[in-house]
């Protein structure tokens, strides 16, 4: 007499009949699934309970994996609120030009630093056909000294010198980068621009300056920043790999 597995995983007779007289279906499910419960079935529990925590970790990578997959998506597309200017922000050129260019900076950033010459020569050539929005974004775990950076920005910005100490502060990077404390070096550069020092002090460290620092940074968190410097040209982020995509897209752009 022959035999054959049931869906249980016991012996059936070829009659498709089990002890005490009871009709099985001979029809067996896929032959992977029945290894599958015949292996399940003879693992000790210990080993059981090793199996369903590292299938369980394996679908919660997946999803994660996944999540990100759909935020970095999302964050490529086009974002108009981007390219919205606020009462808050810092910018140069025509406020009322179609073609808006937002970066998002970090003052201690070698790569933003960098930058800053093509950004000047862009403007010097289309400024009269754009806007370029400044906004912090201050990478707190490498950059210890760039919100304090940005706080003296922002405090010489109430006192009619934003542009200024901005350039003043990317110049002189390597002077207060690695700082332990680079607050009185930010107050020589404000002298050096004819700043009332005390109102300046106070402003620099005032919540206000903390604030409008952290509430750009947030706000770029949420619009997919990540890194330093980031742009956004008519609510697109640029994926660039030198200084003259830039150009280029913003040529195109004022339609040059």
């Amino acid at each position: 007499m022959t035999a054959s597995i049931t869906p249980s995983g016991g012996l059936a007779s070829e009659g498709g009949r089990v002890p005490g007289g009871a009709v099985r279906s001979t029809s067996l499910p896929h032959p992977y699934i029945n290894k599958f419960k015949v292996w399940y079935n003879h693992i000790p529990m210990a080993r059981k309970i090793i199996f369903w925590i590292c299938t369980f970790a394996v679908i919660i990578l997946l999803l994660i994996g996944l999540a990100k997959w759909g935020q970095k998506s999302s964050t490529t597309s086009t974002n108009t609120d981007v390219s919205i200017i606020k009462d808050t922000d810092w910018y140069k050129g025509d406020k009322a030009s179609a073609v808006v260019l937002v970066e998002y900076s970090d003052f201690q950033c070698p790569a933003c630093r960098n930058f800053e010459p093509t950004i000047k020569e862009v403007l010097a050539e289309y400024g009269d056909r754009m806007v370029l929005v400044y906004r912090h974004f201050p990478i707190y775990a490498s950059h210890k000294n760039a919100k304090l950076a940005g706080q003296a920005a922002e405090a010489a910005g109430k006192q009619g010198k934003f542009w200024e100490y901005h350039d003043l502060v990317f110049e002189k990077q390597d002077e207060w980068k690695s700082l332990k404390d680079p607050a009185s070096i930010f107050i020589e550069y404000a002298k050096s621009l004819s700043l009332d020092v005390t109102l300046f002090e106070s402003d620099m460290n005032s919540d206000e300056a903390k604030h409008s620092v952290e509430d750009d940074a947030n706000e770029g968190t949420r619009y997919g920043v990540n890194s330093t410097p980031t742009f956004y040209l008519n609510g697109v982020k640029l994926q660039l790999d030198s200084y003259d995509q830039l150009k280029n897209a913003i040529k195109t752009a004022v339609g040059a």
